[in-house]
Order: C-alpha cells, then structure tokens, then sequence
C-alpha cells in the first residue's frame, strides 16, 4: 500500500489518480486526521506527501512522520523546499517567486510556456524564474537550443485515465517522440530544482539515461509489486 498524506490540496487526487492507473494500491489520508505514529504502524511501502499551503513545519503531521518513518520507507514529497512549479497565468508567475523566496524554499523553478501551457513546452519557447536564496533570475528556455525539436500541440494531448496512463508506460519504456522529450524537459527542470542537476542540459542526460537504462521502469515495476503483494497480505 502506497500511503497519501493529504495536506488539502486539490492536486493530491490528481497523484492519486495516476499511481492507482499504474497499479498501485493506495490510502488517502488528512495531514491532521491522525498522529504520525498511527500512521507510520500501517506499515506503507512508500509515502507520498502531497502540496499544500504554508511551509512545511506547518503541514499538520509531516514534520515528525518523517521522523518516525523508517529509515528504508521510500518517501516523496511533493514541493518541500524544493519546487518545480507551472502557472497557467503568466502574472502569476513573479507572484509565485516572490513567495517562494520570502518563505525561505531553498530552490525553487517557476514557468510558464509561451503556448499556454502551465509546464516548460516543447512547442515553443517558456519563462522561467530561478528562485533561491540569491533571489530570482528570469531566463528564457527554448528547446530547440536543448536539442529538442519543435514539436505539434496536438503530439502532446492526453485524454482519460486509460490514455494517460497508457503514455505514461511507452515513456517508461523508452519510446521515443513527444511526449517523451516533454518528460525530459521537465524531468530536467525537477532536477535542477533538486539541486540533483546543475543545468536543464546536465538534467537531460540524466533523466535519459534513467529512461533508456530502464531504471524509471524498474522502480516503478517494484514499487508495483511490492504494494500489490503488501495489499494481498493485509
């Protein structure tokens, strides 16, 4: 069982709704419906902490579940300290810097496509706002420049939980195309904001790599079979 920490955030069902399309057995729970202890009992194979608002010490039970997790539980969490977040308004995109930096996020990319997509696009160029501790550096990202080519609106359409899910594997599996290179870019982008990339080029190679190894694969494969085999056994 994946274990999905709610901190009232609309995105969660979202995650939720693409972990159990890919075979995942999960529970959704309130950040402030249960001490961390309780939770940390059910035994989870993993835990996804969704986004929310304020910061992190402030996010009901995150602070002391991963204190009390243990150490082997594979965690993600979604934007603590670390952020790679689209807008669908550009307006909103300095508002949203500004923010990030004022609340003390350690590094933080903020975007928005020139094609009105809330994500660095392939069709054209994107903004993106650099956010740390420095402050915030604007730039321009074209893919082309990056190696990717141009690609159609229409390539990179998904469509229900079946058709999504369904890009989600040939991506994992290695197929070339647009979405892939969609995937790779903001792959990349998570990347840098990690601090796990020191570019969106370096980010590239890396989230490549990952695919064409098959280890993006691999993990999600064992991540399958180790909560369809935890949710047989409970």
């Amino acid at each position: 069982m994946i274990l999905v920490v709610d901190h009232y955030d609309s995105f969660t069902y979202n995650l939720v709704q693409l972990v159990e399309g890919l075979g995942w057995a999960t529970e959704v729970v309130k950040s402030d419906a249960e001490p961390a202890e309780a939770l940390a009992d059910r035994d989870p194979a993993a835990v996804i902490l969704s986004p929310g608002p304020g910061r992190p010490e402030e996010a009901g039970c995150f602070p002391e579940l991963l204190r009390v997790l243990p150490p082997a539980t594979p965690v993600l969490g979604v934007c603590l300290g670390h952020q790679a977040l689209g807008v669908a308004d550009p307006r909103m995109a300095p508002i949203m810097a500004e923010v990030l930096r004022r609340t003390g996020t350690r590094h933080a990319l903020v975007f928005y496509g020139h094609d009105g997509l809330d994500e660095l696009t392939t069709t054209t160029t994107s903004t993106l706002l650099d956010v740390s501790a420095d402050g915030v550096r604007e730039l321009v990202v074209d893919p082309v420049e990056l190696g990717i080519a141009a690609a159609d609106p229409a390539d990179l359409l998904g469509g229900d939980v079946e058709r999504n899910v369904a890009i989600a594997k040939e991506v994992l599996a290695g197929h070339g195309g647009p979405p892939r290179e969609m995937v790779l870019l903001n792959t990349a982008a998570a990347l840098v904001a990690a601090d796990a990339a020191l570019s969106l080029a370096d980010g590239l190679e890396a989230a490549a790599r990952s695919l064409d190894q098959g280890r993006a694969r691999d993990a999600l494969d064992a991540w399958v079979e180790l909560s369809r085999r935890l949710a047989a056994d409970a």
